[in-house]
């Protein structure tokens, strides 16, 4: 096969896997789900909608009487998936149908019409292309105001209400009181103050006036989301989270993103480094992402965040803990003294089978074996996101 075949053949599989593992993993998808997590598709789908834009033309212009018909199909599909998009939120520039529909006619016209007029064809083309990327090109440009989470979950398209009504999370519609319908898909529903969630004194499950659900921390303090004007706040009232600014995470961390250790946790790897050299996991971390963030970026060490993002999925599991444990793949595990520093309303599921099991088969080491300080309450109000505790406890789980 000569280079010139080759290198096409090679764009369209790359373009291709890539597109349909996206699409496979996001079809599958379990657990936490953001909106933007969908941009991975984009790539993809620009190689391919352009690799076959140049081939249509290719055969075309060899006299290969299949190719009109072809644009025409890949039009009126787009076009029509575009105005059912575009209906779905009719108030937001709802008038778009009517410029897409049109121009998209007056391409599907040409491109008939090109079979026996060459020259039409570049009109034809630009009339095709105008009508499949003008709608998504004026969802893409036209950016909410607010995009919530701190700028971390950017969206475009029509503003919706959620957390500090920031894009991404639409607003409640009657999904049976759970949380509002777009919210990430697996946030646990059952977090006091969130909305579907149990209330506690003086709080409600419905979001109050300002945007934020009741029982959000909003005094901006460790990264949280602070009210207006307040620390930790960036003056809309959404939450501004570790990273962004000087919040710290669970574990004592300066936050998410940073990778900076403190000089306690240093000293915790390098503990668990000379004591377990030949382990393949040098470390798990109890509190979820956020907790071992600076352990994975501050280090070359293989250290486990367990929990995932929430600290409530069940990875790894208790018999995967077994498993590392008993074969020697692991041996310390970074914990709390209260139930593995989980967040109120998840420390009923698998958070607690962890925390449970390390308490039943590990042993904790002062903090006197690796040099660090008796004193942890600074680690303790280091909460975290969402009211997750610190993980400021080493535990050596050496099987017995």
């Amino acid at each position: 096969m000569s280079d010139s075949a080759v290198l096409p053949a090679s764009g369209w599989l790359l373009w291709g896997t890539w597109l349909v593992v996206c699409a496979a993993v996001f079809s599958t998808q379990k657990g936490i789900f953001h909106p933007y997590y969908t941009t991975q598709l984009a790539p993809a789908i620009a190689a391919l909608c352009g690799g076959l834009t140049a081939a249509l033309v290719r055969v075309h212009r060899a006299g290969l009487p299949w190719a009109p018909p072809v644009g025409v199909a890949a039009v009126v599909l787009s076009v029509a998936w575009a105005a059912v998009l575009i209906r779905r939120e009719p108030d937001w520039n709802g008038w778009l149908v009517w410029p897409v529909l049109l121009i998209a006619c007056a391409a599907v016209t040409l491109l008939v019409l090109s079979r026996r007029r060459g020259r039409l064809l570049t009109v034809a083309g630009c009339a095709a292309i105008a009508s499949v990327l003008l709608a998504p090109g004026a969802w893409a440009v036209t950016v909410p105001a607010s995009t919530g989470m701190g700028g971390s979950n950017p969206t475009a398209g029509p503003m919706t209400l959620g957390l500090g009504g920031g894009g991404g999370m639409p607003r409640q519609s009657g999904n049976s009181g759970g949380l509002p319908s777009g919210m990430p898909s697996g946030m646990p529903s059952n977090m006091p103050g969130l909305p579907g969630g149990g209330a506690s004194s003086g709080q409600t499950a419905e979001p109050p006036s300002g945007g934020v659900p009741s029982g959000m921390p909003t005094g901006g303090a460790n990264g949280m989301p602070g009210a207006p004007g307040e620390a930790g706040s960036n003056d809309r009232g959404t939450p501004s989270f570790p990273g962004a600014g000087s919040g710290t995470a669970p574990g004592g961390g300066r936050g998410f993103g940073d990778g900076e250790l403190t000089a306690d946790q240093r000293k915790i790897i390098r503990y668990a480094v000379e004591q377990a050299p030949d382990a393949r996991i040098k470390l798990a971390v109890e509190g979820g992402a956020l907790s071992a963030s600076a352990f994975i970026l501050g280090t070359d060490e293989t250290v486990v965040a367990m929990g995932g993002f929430t600290n409530s999925d069940n990875a790894p599991s208790v018999n995967q803990l077994e498993k590392w444990t008993k074969n020697g793949q692991l041996r310390y595990i970074l914990g709390s003294d209260t139930n593995g520093g989980s967040a109120p309303g998840l420390s009923g599921g698998y958070t607690k089978q962890r925390s449970d099991w390390i308490a039943d088969n590990c042993t904790k080491v002062p903090a006197s074996a690796y040099g660090g300080t008796s004193d942890t309450s600074a680690q303790n109000n280091a909460g975290g996101v969402m009211g997750f505790g610190g993980s400021n406890v080493l535990y050596d789980c050496a099987a017995k």
